[in-house]
């Protein structure tokens, strides 16, 4: 009954904390009922509760020392994750004071470290009672080298897992977020800021040739649909709220960015209104100061892991209105052509179906003076051989690490035969079976490999997670983190695997040892 009470209370906690999720400690609400910034990290902390209690719950009915052990250890880590979740593997709302970070976040933190001492609580509980987990602690530095090795493999294994799907489903969201077959921009462009440098990094540019180059994109034989953009950088100055790029598009003819929008904002942009990437440092309903004209901020855009996430958008009146007050502080954006109205930064084509793609970028390249047209998928081919090479590099590595880390594991194995001959000699004269020697030590492999699998895991996420930005930046290719289903698969794998291959490495040892004659090994060592 004794032990069964750490169980019970690590229940109460996980389910106050999920009653909490959606309650008291439930993510922000807009008030036009669009999504916060925080309502992954609320769901993901439902989840996180809901396996803690699923856990706690078989370790009330488990009888084995062993067996809860074990699931005291992965309560611990659920714990820990609970821990991490909101605002540091998942983001908050920006403003302080927000609900998230006011109730959601400490109230998370604070129940899943009263989990975290209760898991350690059972754990130390536990110990007493099993004689596998005895023998472990027994030989701290023996359990130390398995349980690095086996964090080493797991360790390798997530993070690389998670990169290289990360790099996978950034260029993907790429891919669906460029939406052209062809972009025009203006000769300059590629001297003052390239179309992929702003893409892919959020370099800030701007731009600009004669706004008759739409209609004359729209009057080239091949062209399906075309909208334009125009660009303006902000000051890191009192003037405006932030230093971003500002994309300034058509909503009644535009297809790039229009269905990204229409993701997380159901109704027209109207005038001064914007929307934001997901890491601009502004909250939707907060005012957004632009050369000091005051922009509301309508909704915050899903995030793509590419430059766009850096950019602010909004309509066609509003950038004119923004290029006038920019004018007036002194930044000029103005063509030979007149005024701002007269101008656009770039010129985003679609092409008719079954169009040769490659024979319209070259009439536009010859029908539009001071002009370049770019196929998007030049860009395209360049971010993935850049990712294939980066994955391969990765990959390499993972086989590199665990091709070392199995010979380690091996050989450790194998000095464990020669060490622990009396030991087991001595357990075989007091009545233990081969098959219960060989079980003891798959149980004590096991338990190593999985404990090992769960730091690795966990150092893993406080590795990978926190550091996105300087991933993405270090690599220069789009990076998008998996969602948290995915993470958690991962995850799983990585620990399956990990286990798996630790007591497949301790297959041979525990037969070899199991047939030691208990009289000739004693014989030998008297």
């Amino acid at each position: 009954m004794k032990k069964n009470v750490i169980a019970l209370i690590l229940l109460l906690l996980a389910v106050l904390a999920a009653v909490g999720s959606v309650t008291f400690m439930g993510p922000c609400v807009h008030a036009d009922g669009s999504e916060a910034a925080c309502t992954r990290a609320g769901r993901a902390i439902l989840i996180d509760s809901c396996v803690l209690a699923a856990v706690s719950l078989v370790i009330l009915f488990l009888r084995s020392s062993s067996a809860r052990a074990v699931l005291f250890v992965i309560a611990a880590a659920a714990a820990v994750i609970g821990i991490l979740l909101p605002g540091t593997l998942l983001p908050l709302c920006k403003m302080e004071t927000m609900r998230c970070r006011m109730v959601m976040q400490p109230g998370a933190v604070i129940l899943s470290a009263l989990s975290l001492i209760a898991s350690a609580a059972g754990l130390v509980t536990e110990l007493h009672f099993s004689p596998v987990l005895r023998n472990l602690i027994r030989k701290p530095g023996r359990t130390a080298a398995l349980v690095i090795l086996t964090a080493l493999l797991a360790l390798s294994l997530f993070t690389g897992t998670i990169v290289i799907t990360s790099l996978r489903r950034g260029l993907g969201s790429m891919e669906n977020r460029l939406g052209a077959d062809i972009i025009v921009v203006p000769a300059e462009a590629e001297s003052k800021s390239s179309m992929k440098n702003m893409l892919l990094q959020g370099t800030i540019g701007a731009f600009y040739m004669d706004a008759s180059a739409l209609e004359k994109v729209r009057e080239t034989e091949g062209v399906e649909k075309a909208s334009a953009q125009i660009f303006l950088s902000s000051m890191k100055a009192d003037c405006c709220s932030v230093k971003v790029q500002i994309i300034g598009f058509d909503p009644e003819n535009d297809f790039v960015v229009q269905p990204w929008i229409e993701e997380s904002f159901n109704r027209p942009l109207e005038d001064m209104e914007v929307v934001v990437g997901c890491k601009v440092g502004a909250d939707v309903g907060s005012p957004f100061r632009i050369y000091d004209r005051n922009c509301h901020v309508a909704a915050r855009l899903a995030a793509t892991g590419t430059g766009l996430d850096t950019a602010v958008y909004c309509n066609m009146n509003t950038i004119h209105a923004l290029l006038e007050a920019a004018e007036e502080k002194g930044v000029s954006h103005k063509i030979t052509s007149g005024s701002d109205a007269d101008v656009v930064s770039a010129v985003y084509v679609k092409v008719l179906p079954g169009t040769d793609i490659g024979l319209v970028n070259n009439r536009l390249n010859g029908h539009i003076r001071k002009a370049t047209a770019v196929r998007t998928a030049g860009m395209m081919s360049e971010v993935a051989d850049s990712l294939a090479g980066v994955s391969g590099m990765i990959t390499w590595l993972i086989a590199a690490l665990w091709l070392l880390a199995l010979i380690i594991l091996f050989i450790v194995f194998g000095m464990m035969v020669r060490e622990r001959r009396r030991e087991l000699a001595v357990y075989r004269l007091l009545g233990m079976s081969r098959k219960m020697l060989s079980a003891m030590i798959l149980k004590e492999a096991f338990l190593c490999s999985l404990f090992g699998a769960l730091c690795g895991i966990l150092l893993g996420a406080a590795l990978v997670f926190p550091f996105t930005t300087l991933i993405e930046h270090s690599l220069k290719l789009p990076y998008l983190t998996p969602a948290a289903g995915t993470v958690i698969l991962c995850a799983v794998l990585a620990v399956a695997v990990t286990v798996l291959s630790g007591s497949a490495a301790s297959l041979r040892t525990a037969l070899k040892l199991s047939r030691v004659d208990p009289g000739s090994t004693l014989r030998e060592g008297a």
